[in-house]
């Protein structure tokens, strides 16, 4: 998956608007969360865009702290989600060159795995730090209910967690 905001090329959406209902917000989405969590989407679905922001930032920040994700990019991004700076940023930017650089950090793991070296549990922790990063990277979405259903689904991704996660959502909705 490329990790690049709107209108970048390479760019490809997990997460697609089907229809709009009469207030032009979306009536049915597509996300990997349905497949995990239908009650988080049907919840999310119908929240305000600032408590989507918030469900979208608690996730990426409880999924920062619960794997140890450390890297400058990554601050630089849970800043820009405390400033409300959602959408095309160098911050969301850098976060997708990090994603990347994990993710493939992961395959290597799983490549020496194959190959009789590597452990499930180094590959699990390599996995859950990219999924943190993507996490975040979701976050800064400039579409609050992409952001919301992304990085609450990359954070379940990361940390297998998915019960604790549910709580943390419906903890923050009104």
């Amino acid at each position: 998956m490329a990790f690049a905001d709107v209108g970048e090329p390479g760019q490809q959406l997990v997460c697609q608007h089907a229809r709009m209902d009469t207030t032009g917000r979306p009536s049915e989405m597509s996300s990997q969360l349905t497949l995990v969590a239908p009650d988080i989407v049907a919840a999310l679905t119908h929240q305000s865009t600032p408590t989507l922001h918030i469900v979208a930032r608690s996730a990426a920040d409880w999924i920062v702290d619960r794997t140890g994700l450390s890297d400058p990019r990554v601050d630089a991004g849970l800043a820009a989600l405390r400033q409300h700076d959602f959408g095309p940023s160098t911050e969301r930017s850098e976060l997708g060159v990090l994603v990347e650089q994990l993710d493939e950090r992961a395959w290597d793991i799983s490549d020496r795995q194959a190959a009789g070296a590597g452990t499930d549990l180094e590959y699990l922790a390599a996995f859950g730090l990219a999924r943190a990063a993507s996490a975040i990277w979701y976050a800064l979405d400039g579409s609050a209910l992409q952001a919301a259903l992304e990085s609450v689904y990359e954070a379940q991704a990361a940390s297998g967690d998915l019960e604790t996660l549910r709580g943390l959502v419906y903890s923050v909705l009104p």
